[in-house]
């Protein structure tokens, strides 16, 4: 690995070095990591349209994962991104998959963690904001000279390792949020289907479903003064001050 480093010396101009850290194209990193062209890591290719029969394997978009499909374009670790739409969106597939034609796919000529390399896409995503047409789109250079950050292979490891912790993490809270949103939402429809109390309320069928017996039904205009049509216009963004909803 470090002979592939040093043959990529000249893409790290180093301008200053300081507590340890160097100044790059892409900002401060430390002294004896490296800068390289995504293209020196991995050939770019084109996903392709998937095959219509259906079966376990993930197809996936620049939006992940949109159908199962019975055979595997990759069937070895990559990294899907967004070709059109989404643009710029990575993708980590560790099992045989199929990449859509809205996608690049990865076929790694180094020995990297993709894990790795997938944290940075994740924290730096490429845009296609700059593609000259109403739908945002990358290149194939675009990607291949996208720049990233390159340490010796143990210390991605090590990084990698990190990143998954936190993702592991995230995930069990979203799953803990998902669960406490599913409990608020059976309560709702218990309230207000039997009412508050410890004990269920005879209830009645409405034009709005079944409530309690002695809830009446209204009508929202004749609970309010007015209803008021927000403004069709958009105010001037402040960093402080009234939240715009």
């Amino acid at each position: 690995m470090r002979g592939d480093q040093a043959q990529t010396s000249e893409v790290s101009q180093t301008s200053e070095v300081y507590n340890g850290f160097k100044e790059t194209e892409i900002g401060p990193i430390p002294v004896d990591w490296d800068v390289i062209p995504l293209g020196k890591l991995a050939r770019v290719k084109y996903g392709k349209a998937r095959p219509k029969q259906e079966g376990a394997i993930p197809a996936v978009g620049s939006g992940g994962i949109y159908a199962w499909v019975n055979e595997a374009l990759v069937d070895y670790p990559t990294l899907i991104i967004g070709r059109k739409g989404t643009a710029g969106r990575a993708w980590l597939m560790e099992e045989p998959c199929w990449p859509s034609d809205t996608t690049f796919y990865l076929e790694w000529t180094k020995d990297v963690d993709i894990r790795f390399v997938f944290g940075y896409l994740t924290l730096s995503p490429l845009s296609g904001e700059h593609a000259k047409t109403t739908l945002p789109s990358l290149s194939r250079p675009d990607l291949e000279n996208y720049l990233i950050p390159l340490p010796s292979l143990p210390e991605q490891r090590r990084i990698a390792h990190v990143l998954g912790t936190i993702q592991r993490t995230v995930a069990a809270q979203d799953g803990l949020i998902t669960a406490a949103r599913e409990v608020k939402r059976s309560l709702m429809q218990r309230l207000f289907t039997y009412g508050p109390g410890l004990e269920p309320a005879p209830t009645k069928e409405t034009e709005i479903g079944e409530v309690p017996e002695h809830w009446g039904i209204g009508i929202l205009n004749e609970l309010c003064e007015k209803i008021v049509d927000c403004p069709h216009t958009t105010p001037k963004y402040r960093p402080s001050g009234v939240l715009v909803v």
